[in-house]
């Protein structure tokens, strides 16, 4: 009876083990996740950033020498 004892204890130790091993990782995970959406977000607003400074470059490239030919006759 002893060893059936010792073998439940150790299983208990392990099952508490596990548990505690999971609800690590499921804080984890929901770290992840939150970072995961941040930097999503990071990216999509630097790629907005990029596509309007394009596109105003571009329009001021193509106005310059209609603006440089009215100011500087």
């Amino acid at each position: 009876m002893d060893e059936q004892n010792q073998l439940y204890l150790m299983l208990g130790r392990i099952d508490g083990k596990l548990d505690n091993a999971l609800q690590r990782q499921d804080k984890h995970d929901k770290q992840f996740e939150a970072l995961d959406r941040r930097v999503t977000a990071l990216e999509s607003d630097k790629m907005w950033l990029i596509g309007a400074a394009t596109a105003l470059s571009s329009a001021i490239g193509i106005a310059f020498p209609y603006i440089k030919d009215y100011f500087w006759k």
